[in-house]
């Protein structure tokens, strides 16, 4: 995405506002993650992922859940790559209900639902 024109890219007059707030959300943010950028890098990396998310979603319908869908959803993950297959160990079933404060059988089906998520974006 080196050949990107930046500057029609971030006119705003030929992005529908949508576009433009959301370059500026991920401004925002990677600006706060990684303040060494300087400006025109970071604003070049917000508009190159609002090309990617157009790549691969223009055209289409994007439905993006509310904050505390994907609030769960990030929960699940982290609960997936933590744990170690074990009912017992320091990253078993056990320890993680106890760190996330749910009942051992909610893990076990966040980890069912995560496997099949895993099986069918691995068949793909």
């Amino acid at each position: 995405m080196g050949d990107l024109d930046l500057e029609s890219l971030t006119d705003a007059g030929r992005w529908p506002g949508v576009f433009e707030e959301m370059t500026t959300i991920i401004f925002d943010t990677v600006a706060n993650t990684l303040p060494h950028l300087d400006p025109r890098s970071t604003r070049t990396c917000a508009v190159n992922v609002i090309a990617r998310i157009a790549t691969e979603y223009g055209g289409g319908s994007l439905y993006i859940p509310k904050n505390d869908a994907i609030t769960r959803a990030l929960r699940n993950l982290e609960i997936w790559a933590e744990h170690d297959g074990t009912t017992n160990g320091p990253h078993g079933i056990r320890a993680i209900a106890k760190r996330y404060r749910m009942s051992e059988q909610s893990v076990w089906m966040i980890l069912r639902h995560q496997r099949q998520l895993n099986h069918k974006n691995n068949a793909v």
